[in-house]
């Protein structure tokens, strides 16, 4: 249940044509990018197991990307995203995930990512721009079968965490941190041909905003009907 691997990547990047020429709103471009040239090492490790009714995945991964050219955006007092070609830089982080189940109704999910960077020119204590160094992600569900009309009943929370994180070079100006919490629940019947979903996002209005700095909308409601033929 143990399997071990490695890798290592060189690669260049020639830039997007939203990084060229953004998006006439709040991306804007530079068609005086260069592309980017990078090596990247991982390292990981994989475990599958299984005691009784408990049964499960657990991935963690290690990787360290050495790059030249690197494209990033840094965000300017007008809202605005604008991309700029950074010498060298050297990203180094984390990966674990997490995929588990007791019996046929209990179910976890979940991911965690730890990042650092490095830069000669922000020195060993900036951060790049608009990278987070944490992002969390968890979503446990409940699975319940042949109740009455329905085929399945499934009950879900997720919880999205974000780290914060700077959008100047300099960093002198911080996004903060946000958590947002979501709920739901997915009813099949008629052989699963036929299934409603239905979903609270941001359960507790956390709002928050995204990397731009504009505010996201907060607690949302959402009600999906799929029905499928033979």
């Amino acid at each position: 249940g143990l399997a071990i691997s490695a890798s290592f990547a060189t690669a260049t990047r020639a830039p997007t044509a939203l990084e060229l020429f953004g998006d006439r709103a709040f991306l804007r471009g530079d068609t005086r990018l260069r592309p980017e040239r990078a090596e990247t090492f991982d390292l990981g490790a994989t475990l599958r197991g299984r005691a009784g009714p408990v049964r499960g995945q657990a991935e963690l991964r290690g990787f360290a990307t050495f790059a030249r050219d690197l494209i990033r955006y840094f965000r300017t007092s007008t809202f605005e995203a604008v991309p700029q070609n950074v010498d060298s830089a050297t990203l180094v982080g984390g990966e674990l995930g997490v995929n588990g189940s007791v019996t046929r109704h209990f179910h976890l999910t979940g991911a965690l990512t730890v990042l650092e960077t490095w830069t000669p020119y922000l020195g060993q204590t900036r951060r790049l721009p608009l990278r987070p160094g944490v992002t969390a992600y968890v979503r446990p569900s409940l699975r319940l079968f042949a109740l009455g009309p329905l085929d399945r009943l499934e009950l879900w929370a997720d919880l999205l965490h974000v780290g914060a994180s700077h959008w100047d070079p300099a960093n002198t100006s911080a996004l903060p941190a946000r958590t947002r919490v979501g709920v739901g629940a997915a009813l099949s019947t008629w052989g699963g041909r036929l299934r409603l979903d239905l979903a609270v996002r941001d359960l507790f209005d956390q709002r928050g905003t995204d990397l731009l700095g504009f505010p996201l909308p907060g607690r949302s409601f959402l009600v999906s009907l799929t029905l499928a033929s033979d």
